[in-house]
């Protein structure tokens, strides 16, 4: 159960997130403000201070935070590209088994954000992120099913 003090993260603006992130170390605020930075919203992209924020928030504890700075080591965004240092926060972020950061990391090997595209390993996050446990002999091994996942996470989802 969430406690009524909780703060209400989907509600806030950018002042709020900063005072939250800055005043109170809040590393939830911080990755989130990371991503503002990082995206442009509601704040002028500046991807050296969201890796910043991202530092911060993973250094207390945040997974996504692990996540998003493995992004913007890959990709050299804010922060000196070190696809190493980015597989190994994917790596530690991973371990801490949220479903939340499994899809994240799942979606940051499909679309081979910074890092060689890997189907396999994405699958296996997403699949960990439903809970469903799978033994390593089930993935597909054979060129045409990778050939054909690969080409199915690239296409966008076409409308019903």
């Amino acid at each position: 159960m969430i406690p009524d003090s909780a703060p209400n993260y989907e509600k806030m603006d950018i002042i709020d997130l900063t005072k939250l992130a800055y005043d109170k170390d809040d590393p939830i605020a911080q990755n989130l403000l990371g991503e503002a930075y990082r995206d442009g919203f509601q704040a002028k992209q500046n991807h050296g201070v969201a890796a910043s924020l991202f530092y911060k928030a993973a250094k207390n504890k945040n997974p996504d935070a692990l996540v998003n700075l493995g992004i913007a080591f890959a990709k050299g965004q804010g922060v000196p590209k070190n696809p190493e240092k980015a597989r190994e926060l994917f790596r530690i972020a991973v371990r801490d088994g949220r479903s939340s950061t499994l899809f994240k990391v799942g979606e940051v090997y499909a679309k081979g954000l910074g890092v060689r595209q890997d189907v396999e390993m994405a699958v296996l996050c997403w699949l960990r992120a439903a809970g469903v446990t799978v033994r390593a002999d089930l993935v597909p091994q054979d060129p045409v099913s990778k050939r054909y996942l690969t080409q199915s996470l690239r296409e966008e989802p076409k409308a019903p």
